[in-house]
């Protein structure tokens, strides 16, 4: 099996991330291949910011927030066809809604905890890698897996370390039974042992 893991920049435009499935479907005509991605170029910056903006009851944390949105929903238009879209668009929007509601508790708390920031900076991961997977759908079967499903880390929310023990137990069992020639999964995202 290859591992591809592809950064910021290498998904932050549906040009960029057309690249990537070609690369992906190279390589997956003679290997096995787990596909690891990044949030779109800048949108972890971008979550950060509003996070930021909202602790500080800055009501401009709206409008940054809206460049993301945009951004996201743009991408799907641009890769996935028509038919398809809805399913992605409200899957996209729910995690919004998601986000939305952590952003507006920082603003009313006026305070931004680490396990907060934490949880914020991982849904540009959890957006970019269900799109592009259902994205790659359209041209290869691709199945999806949630990383928070393997990884297992300590829960030092900005510094958290991998317990690998399990998490190699887990991805090994994972894999025994995947049968997809290409999975995708989020980078960036794991879960504690009690599942945070």
């Amino acid at each position: 099996m290859k591992v591809l893991k592809f950064g910021g920049s290498s998904v932050a435009s549906s040009e960029n991330i057309k690249k990537v499935l070609n690369i992906v479907a190279n390589t997956s005509q003679n290997h096995k291949v787990a596909v690891v991605v990044s949030a779109f170029g800048k949108t972890t910056n971008g979550l950060i910011e509003c996070a930021t903006l909202a602790s500080k009851k800055d009501d401009n944390y709206t409008i940054v927030l809206q460049k993301v949105i945009t951004h996201h929903l743009d991408v799907i238009k641009e890769l996935i066809p028509v038919k398809e879209q809805d399913e992605v668009i409200n899957y996209v929007k729910e995690l919004f809604n998601r986000l939305e509601t952590l952003y507006q508790g920082a603003y009313l708390l006026q305070e931004l905890t680490p396990k907060t920031l934490a949880t914020i900076s991982g849904f540009g991961e959890l957006l970019s890698s269900y799109i592009i997977a259902k994205a790659a759908n359209t041209r290869f079967t691709t199945s999806y897996k949630d990383s928070r499903e393997l990884l297992i880390a300590s829960d030092d929310y900005l510094g958290a370390l991998v317990n690998f023990k399990l998490t190699n137990k887990n991805i090994q069992n994972h894999f025994k039974q995947d049968t997809a020639n290409v999975t995708l999964l989020p980078g960036f995202v794991a879960r504690t042992t009690t599942g945070e």
